[in-house]
Formats: C-alpha cells, sequence, structure tokens
C-alpha cells in the first residue's frame, strides 16, 4: 500500500470526486458536513468520510455511488442510525467508507440523538466553498460546539473532578477545536450564529469557546444542551435505556459488517514457500476494517485441527510410532507399511472431516453477508490440498474467487529449506500450471507473483475483489428485476 501522504490520496480521491463533481452540476446536493480537517485521511481510507445529501437526491447519490464501483454494507446494530447508509469500496486497492446522510446524525457516542434541520443551511454554504464542498469551518465549529456537548458523558466529568484539570474534560477533541479555529474568521462566527436556525442557540457561550475551549464551564454545557433538545430525536430515560442496549450489542455483536446482497468467498492457493498464510493474514486485517471477515484453514496439516482429530491424534499417535518401530527393528516391513496405512486412513478421514466442517462454516458466514477467506482450498490431488475418496467439492462451496500465487522454483526452495526438493518441485509444477484448462475454475483465477510484496498483492486481490462484488450485485439485480421485486 502506498504512502498516505502521496499516491494513496491521490488514489483514493478519483472516484470520491468523480462522485461530486457529478451530482453537485448544477447546484450543491451533496457536501462534507463533518471533520474536514481528517478528510485527506478519509480519501486515504484511515478514517470514514462523512457526506451529507438533500433528502430528494437522496436515493440518487446512493445509485450513483454504486454504479461507480461502491457496495452497500448493512452497520452492525450498535452501529445503525436511520438516514444513514454505509458504502464500501476497495477500487483504489484499499479500504475507503462513506457515511451518506439524508440528514446530520451525530450526539451521544452510541444513541446519536442529535438531528437538526441544518441541510439547506449546509449545502448552501458548501456552494459558496467549491470541491470538495465543505462548509464554512465558523458553521462546521458551531455544529462542533453543539456535537461535543452531547458526546461528553457523566465519565468525562468524573475524570475532571478525579485530575482536577479542567482540561481532561475537552482533551479528546482539542485537535479538531484547534484546527477549526485556525480557519475561522471572527466577524463571519458572528454572521453565522444570526443565522435563523441558531435562534435558540446562546451565542455567547459560542463565542467564548471560540476564545478558549477549556473556559466553558459545566454549566455552559448544560445550557447548550438545553437548547438543542428540541432537535435530539430521543431524550430521557429512553436515552439511558438504549445506550445500555447498545453497549451491551458493541461487546457481543461486534462481528462486523455484512454485504447487502450476499457475501463473497476467496481461496487462497499455491505451492509451499508461495506466501499463501501471510498473504490471507494480511487481507483479513485490510478486510475486517469494515467488513464482516472469516478465515480458515483447509490445508493438510494438524493446524486448527477440530477436538476429535486432536484428540485421536494425541492418544493414538505415540502408539502408532512406537507399533511401527516395533515392525521396522523386528524386520517386519509389510506390517509397519500395514499400520502406515491404517493410520493414514483413518487421519485422512478425519482431517477431510474438519475440512468438510470448516467449509459448512465458511458458506454460514458468506450466506450472512461475509466474506470467507480459505487459507488453501480442496483444488485437486496429491498436491493441491484434495480430499480423499471420490467425493470432491459440491457446486455450493465453490469460491468466487481463487487466489493463485505463483512461484518461482528457486524461491520455493529458498523460502522452504527444510522441505523435500523433489516433493516441493512437483507442487511447484502443480500449481503454477493449474487452471489453465478448461473445466479447472479458470474463469475464477486471480494470479499473482509470489515476488511481490505482501501490501502490494494485498491491493491487488481487493481491486480484483471489488470488480467481482459489483459484477455479483449487478447479476442479482438483474433477477430481482425479472422477478419483480424491484
Amino acid at each position: 500500500m502506498v504512502d498516505i501522504k502521496g499516491n494513496k490520496i491521490h488514489a483514493g480521491e478519483a472516484s470520491i470526486k468523480r462522485f461530486l463533481l457529478e451530482i453537485n452540476k448544477g447546484s450543491v446536493k451533496v457536501c462534507v458536513w463533518k471533520s474536514s480537517d481528517r478528510w485527506r485521511e478519509g480519501i486515504a481510507g484511515t478514517t470514514d468520510v462523512d457526506l451529507l445529501v438533500g433528502p430528494e437526491f437522496f436515493e440518487t447519490a446512493v445509485k450513483n455511488l454504486k454504479n461507480d464501483r461502491w457496495f452497500q454494507v448493512t452497520a452492525e446494530p450498535w452501529r445503525r442510525f436511520d438516514g444513514v447508509v454505509d458504502l464500501v469500496s476497495y477500487q483504489s486497492g484499499f479500504t475507503q467508507h462513506l457515511h451518506l446522510h439524508n440528514r446530520i446524525v451525530s450526539g451521544e457516542k452510541l444513541v446519536k440523538s442529535f438531528s437538526p434541520d441544518f441541510t439547506s443551511l449546509y449545502l448552501t454554504s458548501a456552494q459558496k466553498q467549491g470541491y470538495p464542498y465543505f462548509v464554512k469551518p465558523e458553521l462546521e465549529f458551531i455544529t462542533f460546539i453543539l456535537r461535543m456537548s452531547l458526546k461528553l458523558g457523566w465519565r468525562d466529568f468524573g475524570r475532571v473532578i478525579k485530575k482536577r484539570n479542567k482540561e481532561a474534560f475537552i482533551k479528546m477533541f482539542i485537535g479538531e477545536y484547534n484546527e477549526l479555529k485556525n480557519r475561522i474568521n471572527p466577524s463571519d462566527l458572528q454572521t453565522v450564529l444570526r443565522e435563523p436556525e441558531f435562534n435558540p442557540i446562546p451565542s455567547q457561550i459560542i463565542q467564548k469557546a471560540y476564545e478558549d475551549l477549556s473556559s466553558l464551564s459545566f454549566s455552559d454545557i448544560w445550557e447548550i444542551r438545553k437548547a438543542i433538545n428540541h432537535w435530539r430525536r430521543i431524550t430521557g430515560f429512553k436515552l439511558i435505556t438504549r445506550t445500555i442496549m447498545r453497549r451491551a450489542m458493541k461487546k457481543f455483536l461486534n462481528v462486523g459488517k455484512p454485504l447487502t446482497l450476499g457475501g463473497i468467498c476467496i481461496a487462497v492457493c499455491g505451492a509451499d514457500g508461495s506466501g499463501k498464510t501471510t498473504l490471507v493474514s494480511a487481507l483479513k486485517t485490510e478486510l475486517e476494517k469494515q467488513v464482516k471477515v472469516r478465515s480458515y484453514y483447509l490445508g493438510g496439516s494438524a493446524r486448527q485441527s477440530s477436538l476429535i482429530r486432536a484428540f485421536f491424534r494425541m492418544i493414538t499417535l505415540p502408539f502408532y510410532l512406537l507399533v511401527r518401530k516395533i515392525f521396522k527393528i523386528t524386520g517386519n516391513r509389510s506390517a509397519a507399511n500395514l499400520a502406515d496405512n491404517f493410520y493414514a486412513k483413518i487421519d485422512g478421514f478425519m482431517m477431510d472431516r474438519d475440512k468438510r466442517q470448516r467449509l459448512k462454516m465458511g458458506r454460514k458466514n458468506e450466506q450472512g453477508g461475509g466474506i470467507t477467506i480459505y487459507d488453501r482450498f480442496p483444488l485437486f490431488s496429491p498436491y493441491g490440498d484434495g480430499l480423499s475418496g471420490e467425493s470432491g467439492i459440491g457446486e455450493e462451496d465453490e469460491p468466487d474467487i481463487i487466489v493463485l500465487i505463483e512461484v518461482s522454483p528457486n524461491v520455493a526452495k529458498e523460502r522452504r529449506p527444510d522441505d523435500s526438493k523433489e516433493r516441493l518441485m512437483q507442487k511447484v509444477k502443480a500449481f503454477n500450471h493449474f487452471g489453465s484448462e478448461k473445466g479447472t475454475y479458470m474463469e475464477k483465477i486471480f494470479r499473482l507473483d509470489a515476488n511481490n510484496t505482501t501490501e502490494s498483492n494485498v491491493s491487488l486481490v481487493l481491486q480484483h475483489l471489488n470488480n467481482v462484488i459489483f459484477a455479483k450485485n449487478e447479476k442479482t439485480n438483474q433477477i430481482k428485476f425479472r422477478q419483480g421485486d424491484f
């Protein structure tokens, strides 16, 4: 992945800029309504971007983004708010996340009760600013103070009492405050405060906050809260109970965001030494920033063994090794071979059972809208992690993408010096030639070079994944259209 200060910002901005310029032709219908100080981080994927859309243009905005290869995800229950849609894209080679609002939704950390009718005011302000359609810093500053007053909870008040230092009260807000303050014109702040929408707000407290945020007292915060109470969608006992419920959901249901139109399955395959496990780990780390992801190992080793297989190996392996050694010492090689075959068949049966169980778990995750990543996959035998016996992989378990990492013989030998050279070369040859014939997942294979850096390969997979998700969503929508679901 590229530097946040260079190519990453440039690549990440292209799609968002294209969307904003197209939809805002003639008049501004979408603006960046908060956290303009983190715009560069947002387009580089290190935080989300919050866009405010005029209600009458909301469906058009969502449709335009989906047509430009953004896809919708369903926020976890504790992060779900009316009037907010989550969209994700990997087309730039890294995770980007948009919050699309049809009205301002902000406030407390878990409930977001604050929903003022500022949309028209914001869009008019952004019209004068031009791309990237930030609102005036004075307007953003006022809303920042209102949001801050609700985000401060009893724990924050307790921290002040405990440390006997009022600056602890505003510590988490000081960065955004300083950035906004440096951009504000004091006379323009007074002008914005005279807007009719801000009549209920005590302007003297906003002015006091502009001069010195640490000068705000508890009573000032309370005055602001009372002034904006009519803009809050939930208050009182209902606010407390919902906060408790969402805190519990965050603890027990923090499983990631599922894809709205169904999940995706990715299998990462290749010869030993190609970097499969490293890529799976890095890919999972990147994907789970925003979506529901599960990874499963489908190789032949005892890694991630079920309790049954682990117990079997623990009990029988020492006995098997002892019997085998006795047979070899006594020269009874046929009996030793028989013991080898017997143990291999039993262990192979249990290994296949484990693989099928993980395939079932992966399919369940995919059906729930998650992304399933397999470290290895039963492609073929004997070197391709195939299943033993005649029953193979069902169509329902086939991956949407097979990431095939091609590695040269020399690199494989360098990375796996202790492996059997002959067997390693056979594996390299088998994997590097796999998929060259029809009927071998040809259309699903996405090839990577093991010599690339892990970061580079992750970016390539993400871009390909974005295309596959887009194509799958298009196909799903066409089926729904034919069935009359639209």
